[in-house]
């Protein structure tokens, strides 16, 4: 069946491609430089990372650079103009002025305005860097060759504190400024000293698992999530001691596509949420010992959620980030997911005529055309032209 659907697929979007092209045939190229979001408002961008610092503002960041923000909690989104194209991978705010942001081919930056202005901290020679932490007032970031570093004066001065032989580290967690861990491929290491030294811990990962989250939920509590099909959670109640794993059950999905652990937060020592790349929601109320799955959001073969991140805010709200520029919101107690900004619509093939016009394929026999729109100040006009 799973070869069915992969079969359908393929001729579906050719099918797109081939009508596209006969109607509006013509050898016109289009620069993507020209391109601007138009819908989903204020960006489309997949949002590799949410991060709200209050119950009113939050933050989002992902891929070409895209960082969105909003004040209203949630209701309405502007798009911060970040000035790099490198996919973003984590941001984090200590207040609501103060925030830092990292990524792609070593990308860290910094704001002290609520994210107006972003400043690229420059002369750290960082490969990808791949989380941040706040404990107390210091910046915690990990990254692609191992190295761990800090920064206690808002993310000016940088201090390199690991080097893990070359290994990279995906996830970072402290407890506080001297208690923290990292995760990354096969390994757990845990400092207690702010990170002048650190030690691996046996934590029995399976063979070729990167651990992609990781949270210190109190002095004890150590929970850790990888990604090894069917995705396994790791949890220790002795400070990373010992330590035992659960799997997670997580299914090959479309054609053999596995399912693979992306983000996992905890609001305290009982109740958390993992999301998948696959569009899976899973959450526990007992520590990690029995996890729930919720895939109301996985909506067809042809129209995935890609989640990328999820947060608990302070007043227990659930926001989880991911593809179409989408943050959703799943309130304290509440059962039903919010979609506070971003869409669904995944684009398969683009035409542009001689009058300037672009048309585009996307999901469901959509078609949309771009066309100058000159009407109330609009710069172009989306419209669906054929279902």
């Amino acid at each position: 069946m799973n070869r069915v659907f992969e079969i359908m697929s393929c001729v579906f979007r050719f099918l797109q491609s081939a009508l596209l092209f006969i109607f509006l045939s013509s050898d016109s190229i289009f620069s993507q430089s020209a391109w601007h979001w138009q819908h989903p408002l204020p960006a489309g961008n997949t949002l590799n990372s949410v991060d709200f610092i209050s119950d009113q503002t939050g933050f989002a960041a992902g891929d070409l650079g895209c960082i969105i923000k909003t004040t209203d909690r949630g209701k309405n989104w502007i798009e911060l103009s970040s000035g790099t194209v490198n996919n973003i991978h984590k941001i984090k705010f200590l207040n609501v002025n103060t925030g830092i942001c990292a990524g792609k081919n070593g990308l860290l930056m910094r704001t002290k305005d609520g994210g107006i202005y972003w400043e690229t901290v420059t002369g750290l020679s960082l490969p990808d860097i791949h989380d941040i932490d706040i404990a107390g007032n210091t910046f915690f970031i990990c990254g692609l060759n191992g190295n761990v570093m800090k920064s206690a004066d808002g993310g000016n001065i940088w201090i390199s504190i690991n080097a893990q032989g070359g290994l990279p580290l995906f996830c970072i967690s402290f407890l506080n400024e001297f208690t923290g861990v990292c995760g990354g491929y096969n390994t757990i290491i845990k400092t207690t000293n702010g990170g002048i030294s650190w030690n691996n811990l046996n934590a029995g990962i399976l063979p070729a698992t990167q651990i992609t989250e990781i949270k210190y939920t109190d002095s004890n509590k150590i929970y850790a999530a990888g990604n090894s099909q069917p995705g396994d959670f790791y949890f220790s109640n002795d400070g990373g001691s010992n330590w035992q794993r659960n799997s997670l059950g997580l299914q090959y999905l479309y054609g053999g596509s596995v399912d693979l652990v992306r983000a996992m937060d905890f609001r305290d020592a009982d109740n958390g949420y993992i999301v998948t790349d696959l569009g899976t929601i899973l959450n526990t109320s007992d520590g990690g010992s029995h996890w729930n799955k919720d895939s109301s959001q996985r909506f067809s073969y042809l129209k995935t959620e890609i989640f990328k991140d999820v947060l608990y805010n302070d007043n227990g709200n659930i926001f989880f980030s991911g593809n179409g520029g989408k943050v959703l919101k799943k309130p304290d107690c509440g059962e039903e997911l919010i979609i506070l900004t971003g869409n669904n619509i995944n684009f398969y093939d683009s035409y542009t005529a001689e009058n300037g016009d672009v048309y585009c394929t996307s999901d469901s026999g959509i078609i949309l055309r771009k066309k100058p729109d000159h009407r109330n100040g609009k710069k172009f006009l989306l419209q669906r032209m054929l279902f």
